[in-house]
């Protein structure tokens, strides 16, 4: 988690700056570092400063609770197909099972390539000039999510959860390597332990 916040925004430090942070300029760079930053403040946007403080309190609920379910979701929807069956209502149960028909690849590497893509093609969107980078998340994440399902390499819960966990990780541009890195390291423990693994893993986090 970051321990230091950057902005170049006036406002933002002016902000910071009466909440009793510290602020660090240097000569020739357009940032300013903030110390400390708290984990809360990942949750803040620019916007939340000239918002009504009930919608931007709502907001920061909405952000935070989206980076723990971006973190979890993957793990936790491993752990219930692959380890807890009984957990999972019959009807839905047998949807799942319908879905993993064919499939050759486990559940868990499924899920590991999946998001791998995911953040692949985030980072290249990233990298790329805004108009071609949002083509490329949006296109290149429905026509391989649409391909890997019809090749059948993949089940299509698989690319909800992948496409799910990933568009709550956007919602938190500030710690999106943070989330990325406990979302793989829940998934790992979740894959050989179950539910004791995530259950574990999300304690160490905490």
């Amino acid at each position: 988690f970051q321990t230091v916040g950057n902005t170049e925004r006036p406002d933002v430090i002016a902000a910071k700056l009466l909440e009793g942070r510290i602020a660090i300029m240097v000569d020739g760079s357009p940032a300013v570092l903030t110390v400390p930053c708290v984990l809360a403040e990942t949750a803040q946007a620019n916007e939340d400063y000239y918002n009504n403080y009930i919608f931007a309190s709502l907001n920061r609920i909405i952000r935070t609770t989206a980076a723990m379910l971006a973190t979890i979701i993957p793990s936790l929807y491993l752990v219930l197909v692959t380890f807890h069956q009984e957990m999972i209502p019959t009807p839905l149960l047998l949807s799942f099972s319908a879905s993993r028909e064919g499939i050759p690849i486990p559940t868990s590497l499924s899920l590991f390539i999946m998001l791998l893509i995911f953040d692949i093609l985030r980072e290249a969107g990233t990298r790329m000039p805004s108009s071609v980078g949002q083509a490329v998340n949006i296109v290149g994440a429905l026509v391989l999510g649409e391909a890997a399902v019809q090749a059948k390499l993949v089940g299509a819960p698989v690319v909800i959860i992948t496409a799910l966990s990933g568009i709550l990780t956007l919602l938190n541009i500030n710690i999106v390597g943070s989330i990325i890195i406990l979302r793989f390291f829940l998934l790992l423990l979740s894959s050989v332990l179950g539910i004791y693994g995530f259950i574990f893993g999300y304690v160490l986090i905490i």
